[in-house]
Order: C-alpha cells, then structure tokens, then sequence
C-alpha cells in the first residue's frame, strides 16, 4: 500500500501498487464506518470488491467493512532509517517539538521527531485527526508511530504525515 487519502466528499481511497508495479485505487464509502482490519502504508494487503473505472483509471469499489486482509503488515522504522527514504513510511519515535500552524488552507501541526527529523501534518489530515490525543502524546514525548511519506524540505529529509497514534 502506498498512499492513504481521504476525498473531499470524504471518500476513502487506498492506493496498492501491484507486484507489475501498475498502481490501482481501493475506494471506500464513508458509510462504510470503520475499515476492519484498517489497513497501514506499506502494509500488503488482499482486497475484495467490485472492479471499477474512474476516469480511465481502475479502481476497486469496497462493498464491507471487512473486504480487506492483511498479507503482511508493515515494519515501522527508526528515524535514522527513514531519513534515507522516500515515499511511504512508518516511523517509530518521539515527538520532541511542535506546535499548531495557521496556514491559507487551514490549521497544520509542524513537529520534530527524535529531535532530528522535522514532520508536518497538513490542514487536511490535521483536521481529521484526534487532534486531543496527538497533542497528548507530544505533551507526555510518549513513544509514537507516525505514517505518512518521506520526502525532502530545503534540503532535508521530512515527513508528510497522515497518521500519529500510540506506538505498540
């Protein structure tokens, strides 16, 4: 699984990327509730659902909750292992500084990881978050688990967030 995003209709979509290297979208209904399992990047996952095209593109349509399996979930890296990566990750660490930003588009957390690595988690996935319960665990510097993508910002490695809970 490479990416996780959620449509401004508040769609689902989950991005694979098939061993072709070929990518198809997994698209599920807000009435859908909860994914059970719920998927993680860089998860590889088995799904079932109806085929679909959506603007030329394939697609798979969710018809449950429970339409998708877990072949083999993903291994969350340290910081120093993510900072030479690119594209999805999951990353084990400790956010050691943040604060709330007021952008055009909304309100964004800025954070560091590990004192080391800076993350942002744009308005969009900021603003669907438990908001309450990612500010508490960078308040305690509890142990946390932050999925998003790599990426490079004036020259260093960064994260794009788009997910912050309890490390296991």
């Amino acid at each position: 699984m490479t990416e996780i995003r959620r449509s401004r209709r508040g769609f689902r979509q989950i991005v694979l990327r098939q061993a072709s290297g070929a990518e198809i979208t997994v698209t599920a209904m807000p009435s859908l509730g909860v994914l059970d399992p719920a998927p993680r990047l860089g998860d590889s996952i088995e799904v079932s659902g109806l085929p679909a095209t959506y603007r030329g593109q394939p697609q798979v349509k969710l018809e449950h909750r429970r339409a998708i399996r877990i072949v083999q979930g993903a291994t969350a890296l340290t910081v120093s292992q993510a900072s030479v990566q690119e594209g999805p990750v999951q990353v084990h660490g400790t956010i050691t500084s943040h604060r709330e930003y007021e952008a055009q588009n909304g309100t964004m957390l800025l954070f560091t990881l590990d004192g080391s690595l800076s993350g942002v988690m744009f308005a969009d996935d900021w603003a669907t978050s438990d908001r309450d319960q990612i500010l508490d665990l960078a308040e305690q510097q509890s142990s946390v688990v932050v999925e998003g993508q790599m990426t490079t910002y004036k020259g260093k490695p960064s994260i794009q967030a788009q997910t912050i809970v309890t490390a296991p």
